[in-house]
C-alpha cells in the first residue's frame, strides 16, 4: 500500500493450529542487515486464520488488526522475516530460530524502492525460505493500489500462475 495504509497478514495454512508465542515478524528496514523492529505474538492461530499486523495509521484497518507503526511502515525495498525466536531477543538468527517465511533476501536490499505503492497477495502456500534469488510473482499476485477488501480473509491459495 501507499502512505500508512500498509499491512502484512500471516496466514495458517497448516494443517493443524499453530502456537505462535514464540513467533516474530521483523523488518529489515532500507539497507539494514539486521531486524530494525519486531512484533512478537502470542497465542494459538487456528487451520486457514489470520493475523493481522497494520500500520497505526491505516486509513481502514481490518477487524482486530495488530496496529504498529514500525513494522508495518515498510517501502518498497524493505525485507521481512516472520521466524520462532529460539532465543527470545527478537532477531532472527539463521543459526538458532526457525525461519518461516519472508519477503526478500535478508541479507541483500534492492537497489531501489522495486516493491512500492503496489498490494501484494498471497497465492501460493510455499514460504519463502531465503533460498535462491525471491521474486514475487512465485508467491504473490499484485492487487490495485491500497485494496485491502480481503485483508484479514485466508486468500485462496490456488498457485499463481
Amino acid at each position: 500500500g501507499n502512505g500508512f495504509d500498509k499491512a502484512v497478514e500471516i496466514v495458517n495454512c497448516g494443517a493443524t493450529p499453530r502456537v505462535v508465542s514464540e513467533v516474530v515478524l521483523c523488518i529489515y528496514v532500507n539497507a539494514a542487515f539486521t531486524c530494525t523492529s519486531a512484533q512478537p505474538f502470542s497465542g494459538t492461530l487456528a487451520v486457514d486464520d489470520t493475523i493481522v499486523v497494520c500500520h497505526n495509521r491505516h486509513t481502514s484497518p481490518s477487524p482486530g488488526c495488530i496496529e504498529n507503526g514500525t513494522v508495518a511502515n515498510f517501502n518498497g525495498n524493505d525485507r521481512l522475516a516472520l521466524f520462532v525466536d529460539a532465543n527470545g531477543n527478537e532477531e532472527y538468527d539463521s543459526g538458532s530460530d526457525t525461519l518461516l517465511d519472508s519477503w526478500g533476501v535478508l541479507d541483500s536490499p534492492p537497489s531501489g524502492e522495486i516493491w512500492s505503492e503496489t498490494t501484494w497477495r498471497r497465492c501460493s502456500a510455499e514460504p519463502y525460505l531465503q533460498s535462491g534469488s525471491f521474486e514475487p510473482a512465485d508467491y504473490y499476485f499484485t492487487a490495485p493500489g491500497t485494496d485491502a477488501s480481503d485483508l484479514g480473509s485466508p486468500p485462496t491459495l490456488t498457485g499463481c500462475d
